[in-house]
């Protein structure tokens, strides 16, 4: 399965298109909007350390660039 990147667009697209539908079994790697965090919800706190996890669930949220400053301590 081959993945194609495509430029970060200001506007969020209506929907989604899948190119090769046969290689994914029904609910494989898809969540609903709202699945991982709700509206309104704290993602992360100010001052967390972004491990893997931060930086995908970041990514599942649609951030492709955030502010961070280094850790003094």
């Amino acid at each position: 399965m081959s993945e194609q990147l495509r430029e970060p667009s200001d506007e969020k697209p209506a929907h989604v298109i899948i190119e090769s539908p046969e290689l994914l079994k029904h609910g494989q790697h898809v969540r609903q909007a709202g699945e991982d965090i709700a509206i309104g919800e704290t993602a992360l706190l100010a001052g967390a350390r972004l491990d893997a996890a931060s930086l995908g669930l970041l990514a599942s949220l649609g951030y492709a660039e955030v502010a961070v400053r280094q850790h003094q301590g």
